[in-house]
């Protein structure tokens, strides 16, 4: 309606279609300035320098914008959601959720860019005209909690301790994607066993009570020991220890003289890592650090630190 692409009369009908429809006119997410700015960049990037952003040129037409400043990002939202506060339900929409589809909730997976947000007329946290059904965590165990629980309700133990029996013939397996049922599973009896220390990370985990889904198992342990072996990799850096399986994967893959620097935001998780850490063969491999891992990556930064291999297997979601 601004670019003159549309009456008011038009944007009106438009908007009133989309309320009756009982579809999302506004998302706190929109709140976050930042983020729809980022966004906009990042299309820029795909579509050769354009923005071509497609809005209703008349009814039943399209048409495209192209420039959008962030002057006039900031303005228009403002006014955009000072509209829709007008609507039923302040113009958010009665969707299908996504998991319903297989999807994860766009908002969650959009990660730090979520939280904190802010009315940026205010510069205050928002209040009570937009409610959000988002799980933004402060904690480990808040995340374990709200997110992580329901998501593993069928999780089995995924760390072998004795190898699976032969068969006479392969198993028969028609799918191929860890998406299908019994896949995880089928790979994991066809991969090498680990190590007697990463079968005591598993046994540690679930003796402590912490949430053992987080841990990488038998099958993305051997796979990572593989990747490092094949790069003959010097260096890694792991963030996110949980109880120690990936530090340990990688340390007995990495070289003689390597090191595995691996990061822990959690002082309790960090000492029952610490322990099975101690008491494994590659434990003069490992440097284990508590705190936040932004914090700790910028300290090995100014340190000069470098790596050949850097695992991100932290609470990615905050």
């Amino acid at each position: 309606m601004l670019e003159g692409f549309i009456t008011e009369a038009e944007f009106k009908r438009i908007l009133a279609l989309l309320s009756k429809m009982e579809l999302a006119m506004w998302h706190p997410i929109m709140d976050n300035h930042e983020l729809v700015a980022a966004a906009n960049k990042k299309a820029h990037q795909k579509r050769g320098g354009n923005l071509c952003a497609p809005v209703p040129r008349e009814l039943g037409k399209c048409g495209y914008i192209n420039e959008l400043s962030r002057e006039k990002i900031d303005r228009t939202l403002d006014e955009y959601k000072a509209i829709c506060l007008t609507y039923p339900r302040g113009g958010q929409g009665i969707d299908m959720h996504c998991h319903d589809v297989g999807l994860e909730d766009p908002s969650t997976v959009a990660g730090e860019a979520l939280k904190g947000l802010t009315d940026q007329n205010t510069g205050k946290a928002n209040g009570s005209t937009t409610t959000s059904t988002t799980n933004v965590t402060s904690s480990y165990n808040e995340w374990i909690k709200t997110t992580q629980t329901d998501r593993n309700v069928n999780w089995q133990l995924n760390v072998l301790s004795e190898p699976a029996q032969n068969t006479a013939n392969p198993p028969n397996f028609t799918q191929f994607t860890l998406f299908h049922e019994g896949a995880e599973q089928y790979a994991v009896n066809n991969t090498s066993l680990v190590s007697k220390d990463i079968q005591q990370v598993a046994k540690s985990t679930l003796d402590s009570g912490l949430f053992a889904p987080c841990m990488v198992g038998s099958l993305e342990s051997q796979f990572l020991k593989m990747q490092c072996s094949i790069k003959g990799a010097k260096t890694v850096l792991d963030v996110g220890t949980f109880t120690g399986m990936s530090a340990i994967a990688f340390a007995e893959a990495v070289t003689k003289d390597g090191k595995v620097t691996t990061l822990e935001c959690d002082e309790q998780i960090a000492k029952v890592a610490q322990a099975s850490i101690n008491q494994s063969a590659v434990s003069s491999k490992i440097d284990l650090r508590v705190g936040k891992a932004t914090d700790l990556m910028k300290q090995l930064k100014t340190q000069g630190s470098t790596f050949d291999i850097i695992f991100l297997d932290a609470d990615k979601e905050n």
